[in-house]
């Protein structure tokens, strides 16, 4: 793990630009003692400009942590300023803009694996192209004086972190199928379990339930609306449209009918 004065992966604090980063596929974990992992540094000199992180696939883990170099009770500084480690991950590491291939604004998508698998080997197309294909992140802190020694251990985290373009997205994790909607109000990706067509699971949870049922019901006069893959679940008899019938049909499912 290199130490640099302000950032990881990019130009340090002292530099007066920063390339663009690309991150295409694979694992990669970044974990930082102080402010700025990666981009152009914690204390950007004035007029310095930061390359971007353009993320095309693979998993980018990120999390500011003590070690032997800036732990907090190796530095007065940090200590005196009640400076708290975050949990992963920590978007605030990164200091320089991340964006599609395009140029587009991306955003974390957390997708937790354990809603699909309990393994730890992964395929994971997103709107129909591979994305990634891999393991979980393997850190752990343990001892502020044996910083590379963390890393390569397992350890509880089950999530993988893909950045994608600001929109909706189907994924397919292991064969299985999930769909990433986004919340433009909350800024941030809601991830939903898809049940099989004509399964009745609406909501995703692995269950069909009268709460399935009821969803259907609301969206069928209106009050509430699904998404392409929850038609899908719901569509009962298989007539490519949303009736009462199909309500009826999954209550009668959940109760075992």
């Amino acid at each position: 793990m290199p130490k640099a004065g302000g950032s990881a992966i990019g130009s340090s604090r002292i530099g007066t630009c920063a390339g663009d980063v690309y991150i295409t596929g694979g694992s990669l974990t970044v974990i930082s003692d102080w402010l700025a992992g990666v981009g152009l540094g914690a204390v950007p000199p004035e007029g310095a400009s930061a390359g971007r992180v353009i993320v095309t696939g693979g998993s980018f883990k990120a999390a500011r942590t003590p070690n032997s170099y800036y732990g907090a009770g190796d530095n007065p500084d940090l200590a005196s300023n009640g400076v708290s480690w975050p949990t992963y991950p920590d978007d605030s590491l990164v200091t320089s803009e991340i964006v599609t291939a395009d140029g587009s604004p991306a955003a974390l998508l957390t997708l937790d694996t354990g809603l699909v698998s309990s393994g730890n080997a992964f395929e994971v197309s997103v709107d129909g192209e591979p994305f990634y294909e891999g393991g979980l992140h393997r850190y752990v802190y343990t001892d502020a004086s044996e910083t590379i020694a963390n890393f390569g251990q397992d350890n509880d985290d089950t999530c993988l972190y893909l950045y994608l373009p600001k929109t909706d997205h189907y994924l397919t994790v292991n064969g299985r199928e999930l769909e990433a909607v986004w919340d433009v109000e909350a800024d941030a990706f809601t991830v939903l379990l898809i049940g099989d067509p004509g399964s009745g699971d609406v909501d995703g949870d692995g269950t069909v339930t009268v709460s399935d049922a009821l969803v259907v019901a609301r969206a069928t006069v209106g009050v509430t609306s699904l998404t392409a893959a929850q038609l899908a679940a719901c569509d009962m008899d298989g007539d490519g449209t949303l009736s009462m019938a199909d309500a009826i049909a999954i209550v009668r499912r959940a109760v075992g009918l």
